[in-house]
């Protein structure tokens, strides 16, 4: 007599998982189908998915640079204004006491200004709907500026031009990010 055949060993062994049911099946994805619906072939452009980039909004250049410049000219230019005013109230008198008094609560005032546009500036230089209120503090500070230069011509005030240009750039960088809302 032939011998008896083999007991059937069941596919897959006992703790495995089936490959033909588990495996991705052809067309399982409509985007997967083979064959493609259009072949890529070397001059075919390349077909890249459909999606929208997250649009970021770019720094206007111009008023981050200035605002940077800000923040350091204001504290380069506090250290002679205030020697200015001490050697006024050292000399003056009392004329020259109360004219380093107004010009020191002038220089408060203005290195205050200055320093909050230039962190306002840093803050906003991407975002547009800003662009209107960095222009404003831009002509404001380009006016004090302006009434600085002038008023301290007989004394060599062309120290104070580069506050001035650098206060006129901050403003046109807010009328340029204005410009892009």
């Amino acid at each position: 007599m032939p011998a008896a055949p083999a007991p059937a060993v069941a596919y897959p062994p006992a703790g495995q998982l089936d490959p033909l049911t588990t495996a991705p099946q052809p067309a399982a994805y409509p985007q997967d189908a083979y064959p493609p619906a259009t072949y890529q072939t070397p001059s075919t452009p390349m077909q890249y998915p459909s999606y929208v980039a997250s649009a970021t909004p770019q720094k206007n250049m111009l008023v981050y640079v200035s605002s940077i410049i800000l923040i350091v000219l204001t504290g380069i230019l506090l250290v002679p204004v205030l020697a200015i005013a001490l050697a006024a109230a050292a000399g003056g008198g009392s004329a020259g006491a109360a004219f380093a008094v107004i010009l020191i609560i002038f220089v408060i005032i203005a290195v205050g200004l200055f320093v909050v546009a230039g962190i306002l500036g840093l803050r906003n230089c991407a975002d547009p709907s800003k662009g209107m209120m960095l222009f404003i503090l831009g002509c404001i500070m380009a006016g004090l500026m302006f009434l600085s230069v002038v008023s301290s011509l007989r004394s060599g005030g062309s120290w104070l031009l580069p506050g001035l240009v650098v206060a006129g750039l901050y403003a046109w960088g807010g009328w340029q990010l204005k410009s892009q809302a």
